[in-house]
This record gives structure tokens, C-alpha cells and sequence, in this order.
């Protein structure tokens, strides 16, 4: 019988410190900023620049991760979301004083951050076939395509060139998924790589002509 008490009391307990010890939002806010800052410090090695860019988009991380991370209160435990462009992801746990956030942290948030900040520096159409159309993988660009153009060169050589996009709207997505092998016009704004900045323009497209 004392036995059965002596359980009683520590499971009644356990969950009490479970209760009294469950982190805060403040709490969820601050460790992804930590996760954050740590996965940025590790990409700046001696490059004097990149430091400089830390310490100014640390300031910017501030107010995106204020402004787009809550937590969920389970009263025993919580959970770390995130939320942008409408749609809300689980990125960590927290528990008994502690938050761990999980790795996607990368690609959730820092992605998006880079996102929101993207530079516009054209805009244009693009003619051709319609080849590709599948779901992303990056953060904020739920869909990526590819359009084949054919030109003729000056020596009447046919050339093909592959023209790589990407669709925010699931209205639009939609529609360039039904025009797969046709020969279609899309308009595109032109933007900085602000997923990898060795690399090339990226191209969103916000209409579709069909031809």
C-alpha cells in the first residue's frame, strides 16, 4: 500500500515539475535565434565581410524570428512552430527547461528570412515547352519547373536552352502543372540568387500564357 503512495506521489511530481518547467515562447524564440546565429558564425570563417553581414542580419533574424515563431503548450511539454507565407511548421520541442530545435531550422527559417529581404532586379517572358513541373524543397518556393526554348543561331544551327523556375502561388502552380508539354509564355520576376549567391539570377513566375 505504501508502495502505491510512494509512486502516486512521485508521478503526481514529475508532472508538476513538467508543468513548472515547461519553456516559455520567449524561450522557443531565444534558442532559434541561438540556432540560428551558430549556423551563420559557422559559414563566416576569415572573411571579414561575412562578419560584418552577421552582425547586421542578426538584427534582422531578430525581427523575423519575433514576428514568425510561436510555441504550442501542451502544459507538460511544448512545441517550436513556425510561420510563413500561410503555411506553419513544427521545428522543435521543448521540455523540462529545455528547447531543442531541430536541424530544419536551415532550411525553415533562414531560407525564408532570405525570402522576405530578396531584391528585384527585372522582369521578363520566357517562351517554350513546358518540361518539368514538381514540388520544391526550398522553404517559401513550394514549386519549381523547367521550360525548354528553341532558337535558331545565325547558321541556321536549332539550339535548346533550359530555363529553370520557380511558383509561390498554388492557384498558378496549378495551372502550369495542366500545361505540362505545351508550348506556353510565362512572365517572371527576375531576383537575386538569395539561395546561393555563386550562382545565377532566380526566376519566379507569376503568370502563364498559353500559346
Amino acid at each position: 500500500m505504501k508502495t502505491k503512495y510512494i509512486y502516486l506521489f512521485f508521478g503526481v511530481a514529475f508532472i508538476f515539475i513538467l508543468i513548472i518547467t515547461n519553456p516559455s515562447e520567449l524561450n522557443h524564440r531565444d534558442k532559434v535565434k541561438f540556432k540560428i546565429n551558430q549556423l551563420l558564425q559557422n559559414n563566416v570563417g576569415n572573411n571579414p565581410l561575412k562578419a560584418i553581414g552577421i552582425i547586421v542580419g542578426g538584427l534582422v533574424t531578430d525581427k523575423f524570428v519575433n514576428s514568425s515563431v510561436t510555441s504550442k503548450n501542451f502544459v507538460l511539454f511544448s512545441l517550436t512552430q513556425f510561420s510563413w507565407n500561410g503555411d506553419t511548421k513544427t521545428i522543435g520541442f521543448g521540455i523540462l527547461g529545455n528547447v531543442y530545435i531541430s536541424n530544419k531550422v536551415e532550411e525553415n527559417i533562414i531560407g525564408s528570412n532570405k525570402l522576405s529581404n530578396r531584391i528585384l532586379i527585372g522582369e521578363g517572358e520566357r517562351d517554350g515547352e513546358l518540361s518539368y513541373f514538381a514540388k520544391s524543397k526550398v522553404s517559401g518556393l513550394p514549386f519549381r519547373g523547367k521550360l525548354i526554348q528553341i532558337t535558331n543561331s545565325s547558321n541556321n544551327q536549332i539550339r535548346a536552352y533550359e530555363f529553370e523556375f520557380y511558383v509561390e502561388d498554388i492557384e498558378l502552380a496549378k495551372e502550369v502543372e495542366g500545361s505540362i508539354n505545351k508550348w506556353v509564355t510565362l512572365h517572371f520576376n527576375e531576383y537575386e540568387n538569395f539561395l546561393n549567391s555563386e550562382e545565377g539570377s532566380i526566376f519566379i513566375v507569376d503568370k502563364i500564357i498559353m500559346r
